[in-house]
Parts: C-alpha cells; structure tokens; sequence
C-alpha cells in the first residue's frame, strides 16, 4: 500500500542502524517501484553508510529509475560514495547502453555528460577506487 511504502521511506530517510541496514538489504532485492522510491529517499540521508547501502542496493536493480538514481548518487558530498555510484551506473550502461533511452531526456543529457567526461576524470581512474577494472 501506499501508506507502507510511506513508512518505509520516512524510516530510511531519517535513521540509521541494523534495522535500517537491514530494510535497505531487502529493498535492493525488491522489483517494486516503491522500493526504489524508498532507496531514492536513502541517498538523502544525513548518514553516509546509509547513502552508501542505498547505492549498493540500487545497483542491483534493473529498473530504468535505478540509472537516475545512480546519477544522483554520483553526486554525493562523500567522494568515494559518489565514485561508486558513478562506477556502478557507467557498468550498467556498458551492459546495456539502450537502457539511457529508457529513462527521461534531461536524465539521460546527465547520463551522457558523465560518460563524455564532464565529470572529473577521477570517476574512470582505476587507481583511485582501487581496481582494473569497472565492474
């Protein structure tokens, strides 16, 4: 209902905690519009380990809403946050570089500029997330 999905995202927008921790867990592998809403709210939280299981937990949906909430992400105050969300969205895009028509055009300009490399280069080095690779 509306009134859970509510709930839920008035929850994990404010708190912190393992039961937070938890409901993020289970979102991440729930295929419900609700659930990303919930996970969208997460990246507002004031609590970077929370921001940081929502972006973990976003990356595991296939939904098209999940590539703008990436971008979102990509932009977090906390820098190695928004490189992993940055890193996530640019592998989800190399799986399936169709999937940026499938989301809003001023999304997808975000999406497209990320990629060219308006964002700082940092977001590509592998030497300064710690691998070889993107995935």
């Amino acid at each position: 209902s509306v009134k859970a999905w509510d709930a839920v995202c008035e929850l994990v927008a404010h708190h912190e905690g393992h039961v937070v921790e938890l409901v993020i867990d289970v979102l991440g592998h729930k295929p419900a519009a609700g659930a990303l809403r919930a996970l969208g709210e997460c990246l507002g939280n004031p609590h970077p380990f929370v921001r940081s299981e929502a972006v973990r937990a976003i990356s595991r949906h296939v939904d098209p809403q999940s590539l703008a909430l990436l971008l979102r992400g990509s932009r977090d105050p906390e820098p190695a946050i928004g490189r992993m969300a940055g890193r996530s969205l640019v592998s989800k895009l190399e799986r399936a570089p169709a999937s940026i028509a499938e989301i809003r055009t001023s999304t997808a300009e975000g999406i497209v500029a990320l990629i060219a490399g308006e964002r700082p280069a940092t977001l590509m080095n592998p030497e300064i997330f710690g691998g070889d690779n993107l995935s």
